[in-house]
């Protein structure tokens, strides 16, 4: 992964009526900090 950074200082809030700006820029977080795969993959549901 990339150094650090301070990606969480501009982040916007979730309200309903930013979402689409909103997960544009959460999907380009996620790929810069190298984890849009993890955060993309679908997992079976966990049986008991």
């Amino acid at each position: 992964m990339a150094g650090k950074s301070n990606f969480h200082a501009n982040l916007l809030i979730l309200e309903g009526k930013n979402w689409d700006t909103w997960v544009k820029q959460m999907k380009v977080i996620y790929i810069v900090k190298e984890v849009d795969e993890q955060v993309n993959t679908v997992l079976d549901p966990v049986t008991p």
